[in-house]
Protein backbone atom coordinates (compact mmCIF):
# COMPACT_ATOMS: atom_id res chain seq x y z
CA UNK A 1 0.00 0.00 0.00
CA UNK A 2 3.11 2.46 0.76
CA UNK A 3 3.71 2.34 -2.80
CA UNK A 4 1.17 3.12 -4.33
CA UNK A 5 0.63 6.66 -5.88
CA UNK A 6 -1.69 9.12 -4.32
CA UNK A 7 -5.12 9.18 -5.29
CA UNK A 8 -4.55 12.13 -7.55
CA UNK A 9 -1.72 10.56 -9.59
CA UNK A 10 -3.34 7.62 -9.74
CA UNK A 11 -6.31 9.37 -11.62
CA UNK A 12 -3.91 11.70 -13.52
CA UNK A 13 -2.66 8.02 -14.77
CA UNK A 14 -6.10 6.53 -15.30
CA UNK A 15 -7.17 9.92 -17.54
CA UNK A 16 -4.13 9.49 -19.76
CA UNK A 17 -4.56 6.03 -20.52
CA UNK A 18 -8.32 6.32 -20.74
CA UNK A 19 -7.51 9.16 -23.42
CA UNK A 20 -5.04 6.80 -25.15
CA UNK A 21 -7.37 4.42 -25.67
CA UNK A 22 -10.11 6.63 -26.55
CA UNK A 23 -7.89 7.91 -29.67
CA UNK A 24 -7.37 4.31 -30.74
CA UNK A 25 -10.68 3.33 -30.65
CA UNK A 26 -11.26 6.05 -32.53
CA UNK A 27 -8.70 5.46 -35.01
CA UNK A 28 -10.43 2.20 -35.55
CA UNK A 29 -14.03 3.55 -35.97
CA UNK A 30 -12.54 5.89 -38.82
CA UNK A 31 -10.92 2.76 -40.68
CA UNK A 32 -14.00 0.96 -40.03
CA UNK A 33 -16.31 3.90 -41.86
CA UNK A 34 -13.76 3.89 -44.51
CA UNK A 35 -14.23 0.25 -45.30
CA UNK A 36 -18.23 0.77 -45.14
CA UNK A 37 -17.98 3.89 -47.59
CA UNK A 38 -15.50 1.88 -49.88
CA UNK A 39 -17.60 -1.50 -49.92
CA UNK A 40 -21.03 1.32 -50.64
CA UNK A 41 -18.93 2.64 -53.99
CA UNK A 42 -17.20 -0.38 -55.16
CA UNK A 43 -13.69 0.94 -54.41
CA UNK A 44 -12.28 -2.03 -53.88
CA UNK A 45 -8.31 -1.05 -53.43
CA UNK A 46 -9.51 1.59 -50.78
CA UNK A 47 -11.66 -1.39 -49.16
CA UNK A 48 -8.64 -3.58 -48.90
CA UNK A 49 -6.47 -0.87 -47.83
CA UNK A 50 -9.01 0.00 -45.19
CA UNK A 51 -9.62 -3.66 -44.11
CA UNK A 52 -5.71 -4.14 -43.60
CA UNK A 53 -4.96 -1.06 -41.43
CA UNK A 54 -8.16 -1.70 -39.09
CA UNK A 55 -6.80 -5.29 -38.37
CA UNK A 56 -3.48 -3.13 -36.84
CA UNK A 57 -5.46 -0.61 -35.23
CA UNK A 58 -7.45 -3.31 -33.60
CA UNK A 59 -4.68 -4.59 -31.76
CA UNK A 60 -3.74 -1.22 -30.73
CA UNK A 61 -7.22 -0.44 -29.38
CA UNK A 62 -7.33 -3.85 -27.50
CA UNK A 63 -3.65 -3.18 -26.04
CA UNK A 64 -4.79 0.54 -25.02
CA UNK A 65 -7.89 -1.23 -23.69
CA UNK A 66 -6.02 -3.80 -21.40
CA UNK A 67 -3.48 -1.20 -20.16
CA UNK A 68 -6.65 0.76 -18.68
CA UNK A 69 -8.42 -2.00 -17.29
CA UNK A 70 -4.81 -3.28 -15.49
CA UNK A 71 -4.02 0.96 -14.46
CA UNK A 72 -6.22 0.81 -11.21
CA UNK A 73 -3.60 0.45 -8.54
CA UNK A 74 -5.98 -0.02 -5.55
CA UNK A 75 -8.22 -2.68 -4.56
CA UNK A 76 -11.84 -2.08 -2.60
CA UNK A 77 -10.35 -2.09 0.13
CA UNK A 78 -7.70 0.11 -0.11
CA UNK A 79 -10.02 2.59 -1.79
CA UNK A 80 -11.92 3.14 1.47
CA UNK A 81 -8.91 2.95 3.97
CA UNK A 82 -7.50 5.75 1.73
CA UNK A 83 -10.27 7.83 3.11
CA UNK A 84 -10.37 6.41 6.38
CA UNK A 85 -7.06 7.51 7.61
CA UNK A 86 -6.10 10.74 6.96
CA UNK A 87 -4.59 10.54 3.23
CA UNK A 88 -7.30 11.86 1.19
CA UNK A 89 -7.54 14.19 3.60
CA UNK A 90 -3.86 15.54 3.92
CA UNK A 91 -3.68 15.58 -0.14
CA UNK A 92 -6.94 17.66 -0.54
CA UNK A 93 -5.48 20.17 2.03
CA UNK A 94 -2.15 20.29 0.16
CA UNK A 95 -3.29 20.57 -3.09
CA UNK A 96 -6.19 23.35 -2.13
CA UNK A 97 -2.77 25.41 -0.47
CA UNK A 98 -0.81 24.63 -3.94
CA UNK A 99 -3.90 26.05 -6.09
CA UNK A 100 -4.14 29.20 -3.05
CA UNK A 101 -7.52 27.53 -2.13
CA UNK A 102 -8.79 28.00 2.21
CA UNK A 103 -9.49 24.87 3.26
CA UNK A 104 -8.77 23.46 6.31
CA UNK A 105 -9.15 19.91 7.71
CA UNK A 106 -10.96 19.71 11.19
CA UNK A 107 -11.99 16.48 13.36
CA UNK A 108 -12.28 14.45 9.94
CA UNK A 109 -13.84 17.41 8.24
CA UNK A 110 -12.63 19.74 5.26
CA UNK A 111 -14.18 23.01 6.27
CA UNK A 112 -14.17 25.09 2.95
CA UNK A 113 -16.17 28.36 4.28
CA UNK A 114 -18.68 28.60 4.53
CA UNK A 115 -18.93 24.96 3.13
CA UNK A 116 -18.84 21.69 5.21
CA UNK A 117 -17.36 18.50 3.58
CA UNK A 118 -17.48 15.07 4.95
CA UNK A 119 -16.29 11.56 3.83
CA UNK A 120 -17.98 9.12 2.72
CA UNK A 121 -15.71 6.00 2.57
CA UNK A 122 -18.46 3.39 2.19
CA UNK A 123 -19.69 4.90 -0.98
CA UNK A 124 -16.34 6.15 -1.83
CA UNK A 125 -17.96 9.67 -1.75
CA UNK A 126 -17.94 13.36 0.21
CA UNK A 127 -21.26 14.94 1.00
CA UNK A 128 -21.05 18.40 0.55
CA UNK A 129 -23.01 20.56 3.21
CA UNK A 130 -24.89 16.93 3.28
CA UNK A 131 -25.08 16.20 -0.61
CA UNK A 132 -23.55 13.31 -1.62
CA UNK A 133 -21.03 13.67 -3.84
CA UNK A 134 -18.93 10.91 -6.05
CA UNK A 135 -16.36 13.54 -7.53
CA UNK A 136 -13.63 12.95 -4.95
CA UNK A 137 -10.66 13.66 -7.53
CA UNK A 138 -8.30 16.26 -5.38
CA UNK A 139 -7.94 18.68 -8.15
CA UNK A 140 -11.60 18.83 -9.05
CA UNK A 141 -12.84 18.64 -5.45
CA UNK A 142 -11.17 21.34 -4.73
CA UNK A 143 -11.86 23.73 -7.88
CA UNK A 144 -15.53 22.62 -7.07
CA UNK A 145 -15.15 24.39 -3.20
CA UNK A 146 -13.27 27.28 -4.53
CA UNK A 147 -16.70 28.15 -6.89
CA UNK A 148 -18.96 27.28 -3.74
CA UNK A 149 -16.79 29.64 -1.88
CA UNK A 150 -17.82 32.46 -4.72
CA UNK A 151 -21.46 31.27 -4.41
CA UNK A 152 -24.03 33.81 -2.04
CA UNK A 153 -24.45 32.39 1.00
CA UNK A 154 -28.01 31.05 1.51
CA UNK A 155 -28.61 31.74 5.46
CA UNK A 156 -31.74 33.08 7.02
CA UNK A 157 -29.99 35.33 10.23
CA UNK A 158 -33.70 36.32 11.16
CA UNK A 159 -35.04 32.96 11.53
CA UNK A 160 -32.16 31.53 12.89
CA UNK A 161 -31.77 33.86 15.72
CA UNK A 162 -35.35 32.94 16.55
CA UNK A 163 -35.00 29.40 17.01
CA UNK A 164 -31.84 30.17 18.82
CA UNK A 165 -33.47 31.85 21.44
CA UNK A 166 -36.56 29.27 21.99
CA UNK A 167 -33.12 26.47 22.37
CA UNK A 168 -31.01 29.51 24.99
CA UNK A 169 -34.70 29.65 27.15
CA UNK A 170 -35.40 25.91 27.20
CA UNK A 171 -31.56 25.12 27.80
CA UNK A 172 -30.64 27.98 30.53
CA UNK A 173 -34.07 26.52 32.30
CA UNK A 174 -32.56 22.69 32.21
CA UNK A 175 -29.39 23.52 33.43
CA UNK A 176 -30.64 25.94 35.65
CA UNK A 177 -32.90 23.54 37.61
CA UNK A 178 -32.79 23.86 41.65
CA UNK A 179 -31.18 27.38 41.00
CA UNK A 180 -31.49 30.57 39.14
CA UNK A 181 -31.79 30.67 35.37
CA UNK A 182 -28.37 30.52 33.84
CA UNK A 183 -28.00 33.63 31.62
CA UNK A 184 -24.86 32.21 29.50
CA UNK A 185 -25.64 28.66 27.71
CA UNK A 186 -22.80 26.96 26.63
CA UNK A 187 -23.00 26.29 23.12
CA UNK A 188 -22.93 22.53 22.94
CA UNK A 189 -26.09 22.47 25.34
CA UNK A 190 -27.69 24.65 22.76
CA UNK A 191 -26.73 22.29 19.75
CA UNK A 192 -28.33 19.68 22.00
CA UNK A 193 -31.83 21.10 22.15
CA UNK A 194 -31.41 21.99 18.39
CA UNK A 195 -30.83 18.15 17.49
CA UNK A 196 -33.09 15.98 20.28
CA UNK A 197 -35.02 14.24 17.93
CA UNK A 198 -33.50 10.74 17.13
CA UNK A 199 -31.37 11.10 13.63
CA UNK A 200 -31.16 14.74 13.56
CA UNK A 201 -27.61 14.82 15.22
CA UNK A 202 -26.58 13.37 12.60
CA UNK A 203 -28.75 15.82 9.87
CA UNK A 204 -27.25 18.76 11.65
CA UNK A 205 -23.67 18.03 13.21
CA UNK A 206 -21.92 20.43 15.59
CA UNK A 207 -19.74 21.94 12.98
CA UNK A 208 -22.78 23.17 11.18
CA UNK A 209 -24.31 24.78 14.23
CA UNK A 210 -21.08 26.48 14.62
CA UNK A 211 -20.49 27.94 10.94
CA UNK A 212 -24.45 29.14 11.34
CA UNK A 213 -22.92 30.33 14.63
CA UNK A 214 -20.81 32.62 12.81
CA UNK A 215 -23.00 33.37 9.89
CA UNK A 216 -25.18 34.92 12.55
CA UNK A 217 -22.58 36.61 13.73
CA UNK A 218 -21.65 37.54 10.70
CA UNK A 219 -24.88 39.35 9.68
CA UNK A 220 -26.42 42.74 11.16
CA UNK A 221 -29.47 40.34 13.01
CA UNK A 222 -28.95 40.79 16.87
CA UNK A 223 -32.32 41.16 17.91
CA UNK A 224 -35.78 38.82 18.37
CA UNK A 225 -38.54 40.19 17.19
CA UNK A 226 -39.44 40.29 20.33
CA UNK A 227 -36.63 42.50 21.68
CA UNK A 228 -33.98 40.11 22.50
CA UNK A 229 -30.52 40.78 22.06
CA UNK A 230 -27.88 38.23 21.49
CA UNK A 231 -24.27 38.15 22.85
CA UNK A 232 -21.55 35.68 21.96
CA UNK A 233 -18.65 34.42 23.55
CA UNK A 234 -15.91 33.11 22.22
CA UNK A 235 -11.83 33.29 21.74
CA UNK A 236 -9.45 32.28 19.34
CA UNK A 237 -7.86 30.46 21.71
CA UNK A 238 -7.76 27.14 23.28
CA UNK A 239 -10.85 24.96 22.72
CA UNK A 240 -12.86 25.13 25.73
CA UNK A 241 -14.96 22.08 27.34
CA UNK A 242 -18.97 22.57 25.96
CA UNK A 243 -17.26 25.20 23.02
CA UNK A 244 -17.41 24.64 18.92
CA UNK A 245 -14.72 25.55 17.12
CA UNK A 246 -14.93 26.75 13.22
CA UNK A 247 -13.20 27.81 10.73
CA UNK A 248 -13.61 31.26 9.19
CA UNK A 249 -13.47 32.46 5.93
CA UNK A 250 -10.00 33.46 6.85
CA UNK A 251 -8.87 30.42 7.74
CA UNK A 252 -8.95 31.51 11.48
CA UNK A 253 -9.95 29.60 13.57
CA UNK A 254 -12.58 30.81 16.32
CA UNK A 255 -13.72 29.23 19.50
CA UNK A 256 -18.02 29.81 20.74
CA UNK A 257 -18.32 28.89 23.87
CA UNK A 258 -21.78 30.64 25.01
CA UNK A 259 -24.34 32.46 24.22
CA UNK A 260 -26.86 34.43 25.87
CA UNK A 261 -29.39 37.04 25.48
CA UNK A 262 -30.68 40.32 27.13
CA UNK A 263 -33.74 42.04 26.50
CA UNK A 264 -33.86 45.55 25.20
Amino acid sequence: MEDHPSLEDALAAMERRAENAAHSTSRLLAALKRAQQSARSGDLAALKKAVAEQMDLLRAADADAKDLSRAWPYSDDEERRVLEDGRFLREVVETATRQGVTITEQDGLLLSYPVIVRLDPTRRAVTINRKLDRRIRPTFLVKQLAALQQRPIKFKPAQFIESLYSAWEYARRRVGVDQLFASDVKVNDLWTVFTVAPGSAAEYPRQEFGRDLYLLEGSEVRETRTGAHIHFSRSTGTKQPGAIVVVGEDGRRVTYSSISFTLS
